[in-house]
């Protein structure tokens, strides 16, 4: 790093085009040098108001394929005790993905490449749909059952099980083609 102190220069870019990030990489190689530090700081936000298939594709290419741009471009340009950060939420770390994932994102047996080419798994398993297929989560609340009594001192509010069955059998019943709850 310069001895001088650092003398940040700000370059807002597009990590969803291909061209945008080799033509910041090329110009800083050019005008530069190099690197010393590269913040990666894009991310794309997931709506509930939005059916996945229509949101996935912009998720995808920014927060999983512009990182990879980004460290793809500018990782050769970076000098000797540079620093490259990539900002993301928690949600990018693999706690939030079940256990049978987490092979697919292990850095060490998989390359860039390979995750790169999950994701684009994944974004074409979404935009193709989910076969009609319903996935919900249900919990009925307290129900009176011998595996709840032990735990709890008052049942008085506590639902039958015949009346926690009713928005189980709801859901499992909805009609095909059913995108909601």
């Amino acid at each position: 790093m310069p001895s001088g102190g650092l003398s940040p220069i700000v370059h807002p870019l597009d990590v969803t085009d291909d061209a945008n990030v080799a033509a910041l990489a090329a110009t800083l190689r050019t005008r530069r040098g190099g690197a010393d530090i590269v913040i990666s700081n894009a991310a794309a936000r997931i709506s509930h108001d939005v059916p996945p298939a229509g949101q996935v594709d912009v998720f995808v290419n920014t927060n999983n394929h512009g990182t990879y741009r980004m460290i793809r471009a500018f990782a050769p340009l970076l000098r000797d005790n540079a620093r490259f950060l990539v900002v993301a939420s928690s949600f990018g770390s693999l706690h939030h993905l079940p256990p049978t994932l987490h092979e697919g994102f292990d850095v060490t047996t998989r390359a860039l490449e390979d995750i790169e080419q999950l994701m684009d798994d994944y974004l074409h398993l979404v935009e193709a749909g989910r076969r009609g297929i319903l996935i919900n989560a249900v919990c009925p609340g307290l129900v009176d059952t011998d595996a709840s009594r032990p735990w709890f001192k008052d049942m008085s509010t506590a639902q039958s099980p015949a009346q926690a069955a009713v928005d189980v059998l709801w859901l499992a019943m909805l009609p095909a083609g059913t995108e909601a709850p």
